[in-house]
C-alpha cells in the first residue's frame, strides 16, 4: 500500500516498504523541497532516519529540526528506542554493544550517537583499548585489569557509551544514579580518571558540553 510522504504543502503517495526514511528524503529532496537535516515522523511519532519502512506505514512526514514540533527527549526508554529505531535497527545496536540490561533510561547524546553510527560507521565505538565491569570495579586497558570504584567505573561506561558524542555529568546521574550519587563528577573525573594509573584519563575531554571520548591527548 502507497505510503504518503509529506512536508510543508508539498507530499506525495509511493509504494516505500523496505526502504530506509533517509533514502526516502534522499530521492524525493528535489521534488518535496526536503531539507538536509530534518526530523521524520512516522505514523505520528518521531522516528530514527534510519528507521526501515514497512507496509503497515502509512503517513511519513518530515520536519526541520527546529521547526513547531520540537526536537529530541532528553532520556529514553527501552520502548521508546525499539519506536524509534525499529527492531532491524535495534539488533544491530544490540549486538554492537547497546546496553539495554543495565540501564533503564538513555540520554539523548548516546541516542543520537546511535543514530549517527547506523549512518556512517561499522564501528560501534571509538577505538581505544578500554572496558569496564562496573559490579566488579574494574576497568581494563589494553588487557590490563586496573580497580577503580563503582562510581568511577560508571562514569567511565556512561563516556565510552556515548562512542564519541558529549554526555553530561546529569545524564551520567540519570543513567546510574545506583553508582553515581556524588554531585561533585567533575572532581571525580579531573581528580580521579584523568589522574588514574590506567591511562582512561587520556582519553577524557571535557568542556561546558561536558565530557567524551577523544582520540589520546598528547
Amino acid at each position: 500500500m502507497p505510503i504518503r510522504v509529506v512536508h510543508g504543502a508539498s507530499e506525495s503517495s509511493l509504494e516505500l516498504s523496505g526502504l530506509p526514511i533517509e533514502t526516502v528524503a534522499e530521492k524525493l529532496r528535489d521534488i518535496l523541497n526536503i531539507p538536509s537535516q530534518f526530523i521524520s515522523y512516522l505514523d505520528g511519532h518521531v522516528v530514527s532516519n534510519m528507521r526501515v519502512l514497512n507496509k503497515e506505514n502509512r503517513v511519513l512526514e518530515f520536519i526541520k529540526p527546529f521547526g513547531q514540533k520540537g526536537g529530541l527527549p532528553d532520556f529514553w526508554s527501552k520502548s521508546e528506542l525499539f519506536d524509534f529505531f525499529g527492531d532491524e535497527a535495534m539488533e544491530r545496536m544490540v549486538e554492537a554493544g547497546l546496553d539495554l540490561e543495565s540501564n533503564s533510561v538513555i540520554p539523548k547524546s548516546e541516542v543520537k550517537a546511535w543514530n549517527e553510527w547506523l549512518q556512517i560507521s561499522e564501528q560501534p565505538r571509538l577505538e581505544i583499548p578500554a572496558r569496564v565491569d562496573i559490579k566488579k570495579e574494574i576497568i581494563q586497558m589494553n588487557g590490563v585489569n586496573y580497580r577503580v570504584d563503582q562510581e568511577m567505573a560508571a562514569i567511565v561506561k556512561c563516556i565510552l557509551d556515548a562512542k564519541g558524542a558529549w554526555i553530561t555529568t546529569a545524564e551520567m546521574q540519570k543513567k546510574y544514579p545506583e553508582y553515581i550519587v556524588n554531585n561533585r563528577v567533575d572532581n571525580v573525573i579531573r581528580r580521579k580518571l584523568y589522574t588514574h594509573k590506567s591511562g582512561i584519563g587520556d582519553y577524557i575531554e571535557g568542556s561546558w558540553r561536558g565530557y567524551h571520548l577523544t582520540s589520546r591527548k598528547e
